[in-house]
Protein backbone atom coordinates (compact mmCIF):
# COMPACT_ATOMS: atom_id res chain seq x y z
CA UNK A 1 0.00 0.00 0.00
CA UNK A 2 2.77 2.53 0.69
CA UNK A 3 4.47 1.52 -2.29
CA UNK A 4 1.71 2.19 -4.10
CA UNK A 5 1.32 5.53 -2.84
CA UNK A 6 5.03 6.62 -3.31
CA UNK A 7 4.91 5.20 -6.53
CA UNK A 8 1.70 7.07 -7.90
CA UNK A 9 3.59 10.44 -6.01
CA UNK A 10 6.52 10.05 -7.79
CA UNK A 11 5.22 9.29 -11.27
CA UNK A 12 2.52 12.60 -11.07
CA UNK A 13 5.59 14.45 -10.13
CA UNK A 14 7.97 13.29 -12.68
CA UNK A 15 4.82 13.83 -15.25
CA UNK A 16 4.18 17.34 -13.72
CA UNK A 17 7.63 18.48 -14.35
CA UNK A 18 8.46 17.13 -18.07
CA UNK A 19 4.60 18.44 -18.88
CA UNK A 20 5.94 22.42 -17.19
CA UNK A 21 9.47 21.66 -19.11
CA UNK A 22 7.35 21.03 -22.56
CA UNK A 23 5.65 24.10 -21.57
CA UNK A 24 8.38 26.56 -21.03
CA UNK A 25 9.96 24.67 -24.16
CA UNK A 26 7.17 25.85 -26.70
CA UNK A 27 6.87 29.21 -25.08
CA UNK A 28 10.37 29.61 -25.53
CA UNK A 29 10.37 28.91 -29.12
CA UNK A 30 6.88 31.21 -29.59
CA UNK A 31 9.23 33.91 -28.43
CA UNK A 32 12.31 32.85 -30.43
CA UNK A 33 10.15 32.69 -33.58
CA UNK A 34 8.27 36.28 -32.79
CA UNK A 35 11.67 37.42 -32.25
CA UNK A 36 12.73 37.24 -36.07
CA UNK A 37 9.24 38.07 -37.01
CA UNK A 38 10.23 41.27 -35.54
CA UNK A 39 13.86 41.52 -36.61
CA UNK A 40 12.99 40.52 -40.28
CA UNK A 41 10.08 42.94 -40.45
CA UNK A 42 12.47 45.77 -39.07
CA UNK A 43 15.04 44.88 -42.31
CA UNK A 44 11.89 45.01 -44.89
CA UNK A 45 11.20 48.41 -43.46
CA UNK A 46 14.51 49.66 -43.49
CA UNK A 47 15.00 48.60 -47.06
CA UNK A 48 12.00 50.22 -48.32
CA UNK A 49 13.06 53.41 -46.81
CA UNK A 50 15.80 53.13 -49.04
CA UNK A 51 14.01 52.22 -51.64
CA UNK A 52 11.72 54.96 -51.42
CA UNK A 53 13.97 57.82 -51.14
CA UNK A 54 15.76 56.11 -53.65
CA UNK A 55 13.36 56.55 -55.95
CA UNK A 56 12.45 60.20 -54.71
CA UNK A 57 16.25 61.13 -55.43
CA UNK A 58 15.53 59.91 -58.72
CA UNK A 59 11.99 61.51 -59.20
CA UNK A 60 14.06 65.17 -58.01
CA UNK A 61 17.18 64.58 -60.37
CA UNK A 62 14.85 64.62 -63.14
CA UNK A 63 12.90 67.19 -62.17
CA UNK A 64 15.97 69.42 -61.71
CA UNK A 65 17.77 68.90 -64.94
CA UNK A 66 14.85 70.20 -66.46
CA UNK A 67 14.41 73.84 -64.61
CA UNK A 68 17.70 75.99 -65.76
CA UNK A 69 17.87 77.92 -62.42
CA UNK A 70 18.14 74.63 -60.57
CA UNK A 71 19.84 72.77 -63.13
CA UNK A 72 23.08 75.59 -62.37
CA UNK A 73 22.35 75.40 -58.88
CA UNK A 74 22.97 72.00 -58.49
CA UNK A 75 26.35 71.89 -60.50
CA UNK A 76 27.75 75.11 -58.70
CA UNK A 77 26.59 72.69 -55.26
CA UNK A 78 27.57 69.41 -56.94
CA UNK A 79 31.47 71.36 -57.64
CA UNK A 80 31.60 72.37 -53.89
CA UNK A 81 31.47 68.31 -53.21
CA UNK A 82 35.01 66.59 -53.38
CA UNK A 83 35.06 63.01 -55.17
Amino acid sequence: MIFDKFTLSLITAILGFGIWNIQRFMEDRKNANAKVLKQDNLVRAIYAEIDFNTTDMEIFLRKVRHCPFCARRWRSVMTLSPK
